[in-house]
């Protein structure tokens, strides 16, 4: 855990240069000394550098993630290959709690000026982390957590914590005080009893403003739909290569939701049938059915924004039989199946010898998945043309193999949402 947290913070590092090379005014809402990798790490934003946000995160790989109601947040991920970790990063342009209430925009601005540079980040003052952490944790999580509490009794150690935040709370001086006293004395119950007092003397945006924040959460999926699709990939690779533990191990650990559909087809129907009747026989029928039904299912996930993976694919109506003969029966379903397969967003291939593979999954002889292996590859080399295809040394551990595939898939989830 420790590794994988320093290549986590060196990530957040790279982030938090390239926030600076962007000229963008941030800084972190509340200490992180130490960063869990799932951890969210909180951040203000000015809001006139918001748009340039997204493009600068971009570069390193990271991708916004559309949210429903959640106002001024912006959520940004990215994928650290080396610790096999995500990193997300909570990103507000408003001082805005979910009472509805706000404090003023200047103050955004005041309160970015005051922060201050601590190696690659920028802090806000510890009187200004006081106020934005107490009401976070008061108007937004409506409790104060141990944590919190002994952080909060920290910064206000010694002195009462002023500042631009507390000054947009002088309406409710006298609860802001019991508030401060509160924290020092840490009596909860003293602190959620002025809560709804210096709610009250934050701002409330118009009507105008209410509505059309309304609006866009409320249209939020359907702009997720639309503008950002998620990614199909098709898994392939010979028998023994791991592609079961590589995709139960992504669809586990992946940062969206994941659905898995299995389409093996290698080697057809057994039965021993007359070329026309095997054509038009039921199981042909069923097998190309059953592949479409999957592809319209998988359409439909994929529009949701979902990761969707093919165990195997229609393409595998392609491959050489086992037995090294093709017969027309094989040609004509390669082309209904195979060739008439609609396009993947990307294709990951799974390669290894054959005598890796015969260790793994000692079902064929080595001439057999040396055949598999070949097809396999001209495969790849066929959709190379159309769609990306990653070719991945499937004799490695499954560990760096599901790093790598991890990575290519963020990589594809990563340029859909850049602007």
């Amino acid at each position: 855990m420790a590794s994988a947290a320093m290549s986590t913070e060196r990530l957040l590092a790279r982030a938090f240069n390239t926030l600076d090379v962007a000229e963008i005014r941030w800084a972190q809402l509340r200490d992180h000394h130490a960063l869990v990798p799932g951890d969210d790490v909180d951040l203000l934003v000015h809001p006139a550098d918001a748009d340039r946000l997204e493009a600068a995160l971009g570069e390193l790989g990271f991708a916004r993630i559309l949210t429903w109601r959640h106002g001024y947040h912006r959520f940004h991920v990215a994928y650290d290959a080396e610790a096999d970790a995500w990193l997300k990063l909570d990103i507000v342009t408003q001082l805005a709690f979910r009472t509805g209430g706000e404090v003023p925009g200047g103050v955004v601005d005041a309160v970015l000026s005051r922060g201050e540079r601590a190696g690659d980040r920028v802090r806000l003052t510890g009187d200004d982390e006081f106020w934005t952490l107490l009401l976070h944790c008061l108007l937004d999580r409506g409790s104060v957590p141990d944590h919190h509490l002994a952080r909060l009794q920290r910064l206000a150690e010694g002195h009462d914590p002023v500042g631009p935040v507390r000054d947009a709370l002088a309406a409710s001086a006298q609860a802001a005080a019991a508030a401060v006293g509160g924290v020092r004395t840490g009596t909860v119950s003293s602190l959620m009893a002025v809560a709804d007092e210096l709610d009250r003397a934050l701002v409330r945006p118009n009507l105008r403003h209410r509505m059309r924040r309304r609006t866009a959460s409320a249209l939020a999926p359907l702009i997720r739909m639309v503008r950002r699709p998620g990614v199909s990939v098709a898994v392939l690779g010979p028998d023994g290569a791991g592609k079961t533990t590589l995709i139960g191990s992504v669809a586990e650990r992946f940062f969206f939701p994941t659905r898995t559909y299995y389409l093996g087809l290698y080697g057809g129907s057994r039965r021993s049938r007359s070329g026309l009747r095997s054509l038009a026989g039921r199981a042909f029928i069923g097998q190309l059915a059953t592949v479409w039904r999957a592809y319209l299912a998988a359409a439909i996930e994929r529009r949701r924004g979902r990761l969707v993976i093919f165990d195997r694919y229609g393409s595998d109506a392609l491959l050489p039989s086992r037995r090294g003969r093709s017969t027309w029966k094989r040609r004509a379903r390669g082309l209904l199946i195979g060739r008439l397969s609609p396009r993947p967003d990307m294709v990951v291939l799974l390669d290894a010898a054959p005598a890796q593979l015969l260790a793994r999954k000692n079902e064929h002889s080595a001439e057999t998945l040396e055949r598999q292996r070949r097809g396999y590859l001209a495969i790849a080399e066929r959709w190379r043309a159309t769609v990306p295809v990653v070719i991945v040394d499937a004799g490695q551990d499954a560990s760096t193999v599901h790093r790598e595939v991890v990575a290519a898939l963020w990589r594809a989830f990563a340029l859909r949402r850049r602007p």
